[in-house]
């Protein structure tokens, strides 16, 4: 699988003692066979808006989706969804393997409790739990058509120039017998430079929602350069 993403993130209100809101968008581009024998791409305008405040924090982000090939994907939470849909599609015609959706893609909306955050020690633990509203087409591959409920933690460590994160996902899967519930985690590595410019690696690992298939392992390098007080751009690949 092949992956580019493109984000630029502007934050309002960057004093993080006070509550500052932030808005992220960005273009998200993958492709792979995903055991088919086409190749299937996926393109996302992902987005997201924010607030966060010295205790708590909420996010809500969706996006608009655009696929060519016989695979499906439904977003969670930004992560993708490989699905059987496009196997059936393929089964039943395979001219249809080739076919082309468009839509939005789900919603995730997300509280989070920062539980510890201390500054001089580097170290912070924050605990968030969600629900996904199935704003997708479920007949375009872009949705379970149901409502997950997710449940998670992270925890951060900065030590000097360098910071090492872990965030940890439960999601309650909605969709009956077809979904399991799954369990996500990330491993973050991250430098950061004089100009406050940062590079970094990320793991990312997560169980399938669909009964039997394969689960995702993805290892992202990413940049990101402030432009402005409140904005900065990042590039993951």
């Amino acid at each position: 699988m092949n992956r580019f993403i493109l984000f630029a993130v502007l934050c309002i209100g960057a004093n993080a003692a006070q509550a500052g809101a932030w808005l992220s968008g960005g273009v998200t581009h993958s492709q792979g066979k995903y055991g088919f024998n086409q190749i299937t791409s996926s393109t996302e305008l992902p987005i997201a808006m924010g607030i966060d405040g010295t205790d708590f924090g909420f996010r809500a982000e969706s996006g608009l989706a655009h696929v060519s090939g016989p695979a499906d994907f439904i977003t969670a939470g930004g992560a993708l969804r490989r699905q059987s849909h496009g196997k059936q599609l393929a089964a039943q015609n395979p001219a249809q393997a080739s076919r082309t959706v468009n839509g939005i893609a789900d919603t995730t909306l997300t509280g989070t409790w920062h539980a510890i955050d201390i500054p001089g020690n580097g170290i912070s633990v924050d605990f968030s739990a969600g629900v996904k509203i199935a704003t997708g087409d479920q007949n375009k591959g872009l949705s379970t058509g149901a409502t997950d409920y997710l449940l998670g933690g992270s925890f951060y460590f900065d030590a000097g120039k360098m910071t090492y994160g872990a965030d940890y996902t439960h999601r309650f899967t909605g969709g009956g017998k077809s979904f399991r519930d799954t369990n996500e985690a990330a491993f973050t590595i991250e430098r950061v430079f004089a100009d406050h410019a940062a590079m970094g690696v990320t793991l990312d690992w997560s169980q399938s929602i669909e009964n039997g298939a394969a689960n995702f392992t993805v290892v992202d390098g990413f940049y990101s350069q402030p432009l402005a007080s409140s904005t900065s751009l990042g590039l993951f690949a």
